[in-house]
């Protein structure tokens, strides 16, 4: 890619009259892209001098004729002011008396302002300022006044007349001495200007016979400048003479200039080159027309630059619609995939709530059925009905959370969180599963483990619930103990949790696959104790996600130790100490106690699903409340304004509308009364998004009685305890 550099030149022009004021800008703006003139402009010498003191020009344009100075004065007074920068006067008159003062007293060059004045300026401004630089290099004094005796004079006096008689100089012109101080004859000056000029000029009669070209001219064809004086341009040219004799005959027969015309052209030596060509009448003495002046500005450089530059605009702009292509693409590909992703949530969340609901049903009857009067074998059926289910749920939950992983989508909470009360619901939750085993179960906590810890408290519990679970599985006799210990490291404390086990042990080659998903130690171990797999691996990626992670020791037939550390995320000096007399003793209750709590209150049951509403009536009667169910939030916002009722059991999912729009109904319309969120929705949020809404409590299905006993508890009386139900 190439980048075009502009030239800018700085001048004053002194002026009063704004016709000529104007008619200097529109040239200056004209004339070249490669040049940018910075035109100001002074109305009067004062204005002049003072802006000659503050800014610096690279050239002065100065008309003789000013409201406060006029004639040879203002040469002088500028020149007083500013010795160095070039002077080019502008004047209406040919006078060669006042333009030979004016280059005496310090002006570069002398113009007459008329037709030719578009044609000449600007190859003027150019040359004075080039004339300055050579000047300073030479070690001249460029407001040095050179003495004429007479005779010099005389001279200058026979150049400046053929100057003005030369039919080939359209513009008067008069210029100082030039570079070696030896400036004799103002021809030459002319002559070195003209062939310097970095254009081809070319001087041609009507009939396309060159009468004066140039050095870049001659140049172009190959030919010498004495040479070519006499030919015939169109000859030289064939293959544009045609395009040459229409331009030229146009401008010849309009007498008016044309301007800016792109042409195209081949050298001598066969190269294509590309010029902007200018033409305008030549005329005599006389002011007759006799044929054109056409200057050719080579610009194949900036040509092919522009060339490049446009192709590669083009290049530019097709990788840009490409890359718009590519992110639109990419943006439609991020929608899908949302789409997908909450498609794939919705389908989870319908998933877990489709199932859960009937897992609602056969756990809570199985569970009824198990405090009837039934015969062993009965008994055993019934237990194994729970069994199933629970292995059921658990592996809902493990598919759950290992596609919300794999998703990316696992939400965490950082909190600062009990241990006692986390290792007290571990306790609890596997108790049972322990006691049904006939497996020793304890739960230890040392005395410098702090009772409080930055973590997610969900998350913690479900990974504490895995590896117990597990260790609980897998183990025949013995015991299963989970130690809590203070870890101190390089980059601050962690909380170490030793879940020890005298199970079946893992065996060496097997350990490398124990955390991948779907992997149990062999086939026969899956026959034999089920399970997905899902739940080790599980564990380890949650620990990741709370920077922690978890390890192990094992012995086939000795046992496993499984290692899940975190951390501590507290001042441990600063926090109490938790106990192992506070979480529970270590020998714990064996199945659940068939004591019942006793109730007093009227219960409101709202939920589409027959089985769960008939669920509920036949485990809240058996604690001696009075119970009423509907099946939508609008027949419980009927039936809630006509009674009163002292504690509201609602579901989430009906089809007249959400139990979160229920509940905002239930307070536009102050129904004080208590509403429990009994729902099969299960994650991260839930519970907090329904204590936000309303709710003043959440119960999630499959409904354990005891949670459920525990939450009626805190807002009906009872006759005992709800921790004596299980």
């Amino acid at each position: 890619m190439y980048n075009t550099v502009t030239e800018t030149i700085n001048i004053l022009l002194v002026e009063d009259d704004p016709a000529a004021q104007r008619l200097v800008e529109r040239i200056l703006n004209d004339k070249s892209e490669s040049t940018k003139y910075n035109l100001e402009i002074a109305e009067s010498l004062a204005i002049a001098e003072k802006s000659l003191q503050k800014n610096r020009f690279d050239n002065i344009l100065l008309d003789l004729g000013l409201p406060d100075s006029s004639g040879i004065d203002t040469v002088r007074s500028i020149r007083k002011v500013n010795s160095d920068t070039p002077i080019i006067v502008l004047s209406a008159q040919a006078d060669k008396e006042i333009s030979t003062q004016a280059i005496h007293e310090g002006a570069d060059y002398y113009i007459v302002k008329g037709s030719f004045l578009r044609e000449m300026l600007t190859r003027t401004i150019h040359c004075s300022i080039e004339r300055r630089i050579c000047e300073r290099r030479q070690g001249q004094q460029p407001n040095t006044t050179y003495r004429m005796d007479d005779e010099t004079h005389k001279d200058v006096e026979q150049q400046k007349e053929t100057i003005h008689a030369d039919k080939n100089i359209s513009t008067s012109i008069t210029s100082k001495f030039e570079l070696e101080g030896i400036l004799q004859s103002l021809r030459k000056d002319h002559l070195a200007i003209f062939d310097s000029i970095p254009a081809s000029v070319w001087y041609r009669d009507r009939n396309g016979n060159i009468l004066r070209a140039n050095k870049c001219a001659a140049e172009s064809v190959g030919i010498p400048v004495k040479e070519v004086i006499g030919k015939n341009y169109y000859d030289l040219f064939k293959d544009g003479a045609d395009f040459a004799r229409e331009k030229d005959a146009q401008v010849i027969d309009s007498g008016e200039g044309l301007f800016g015309q792109l042409r195209e052209f081949k050298t001598s030596q066969g190269q294509v080159r590309w010029a902007i060509v200018d033409r305008i009448p030549y005329r005599n003495h006389n002011d007759e027309i006799e044929g054109v002046i056409v200057f050719a500005q080579d610009i194949t450089e900036r040509k092919l630059a522009e060339d490049q530059l446009k192709l590669a605009k083009e290049e530019l702009e097709d990788i840009t619609s490409q890359l718009e292509i590519s992110i639109e693409r990419a943006n439609l590909l991020a929608q899908a995939a949302t789409v997908a992703d909450q498609a794939k949530s919705e389908f989870m969340a319908n998933m877990s709530h489709e199932i859960r609901t009937p897992m609602n049903s056969i756990m809570g009857f199985s569970d009824i059925l198990a405090d009837e009067d039934l015969t062993e074998e009965q008994h055993n059926y019934i237990k194994t009905i729970q069994n199933s289910a629970s292995n059921l749920l658990e592996l809902i939950n493990d598919i759950l959370d290992f596609s919300k992983i794999e998703a990316g989508q696992l939400d965490t909470e950082i909190i600062k969180t009990s241990l006692t009360e986390i290792l007290d619901d571990v306790r609890d939750s596997m108790s049972v599963l322990a006691g049904n085993k006939d497996i020793e179960f304890a739960v230890n906590c040392e005395s410098e483990v702090p009772a409080f810890v930055l973590t997610d408290p969900h998350r913690l519990r479900q990974c504490l619930a895995n590896l117990v679970g597990n260790a609980i599985k897998f183990t025949e006799k013995g015991h299963v103990h989970v130690n809590t210990s203070l870890v101190e490291t390089a980059t601050g404390h962690i909380i170490r949790f030793d879940v020890e086990d005298t199970g079946i042990g893992i065996s060496a080659e097997k350990r490398d696959i124990i955390f991948e998903p779907f992997s149990q130690a062999d086939n026969g171990t899956t026959r034999k104790y089920g399970g997905t797999g899902l739940g080790l691996s599980i564990t380890k990626k949650i620990a990741g996600i709370l920077g922690g992670k978890v390890v192990f020791m094992s012995e086939p037939g000795e046992g496993s130790v499984f290692s899940l550390t975190i951390p501590a995320g507290v001042d441990v000096d600063a926090e109490p100490t938790c106990n192992s007399n506070d979480i529970s003793e270590t020998e714990l209750p064996r199945g659940p106690e068939n004591d019942k709590a006793r109730f007093e209150g009227k219960v409101l049951i709202v939920d589409d699903d027959t089985t769960s509403r008939l669920l509920l009536d036949v485990v809240l009667k058996r604690v001696g409340l009075q119970v009423e169910n509907v099946d939508s939030a609008g027949k419980a916002l009927e039936i809630a304004a006509a009674e009163d009722f002292d504690l509201i059991l609602m579901d989430l999912r009906m089809p007249d509308m959400s139990g979160f729009e229920a509940v905002d109904m239930f307070k536009k319309k102050e129904i004080a009364v208590p509403i429990i969120a009994v729902t099969a929705e299960v994650n991260e949020t839930i519970e907090s998004d329904c204590l936000e809404a309303g709710f003043d409590a959440y119960l999630p299905k499959p409904i354990l009685r005891k949670e459920l006993y525990d939450i009626i508890a805190k807002h009906l009386p009872s006759s005992k305890p709800a921790a004596s139900v299980s």
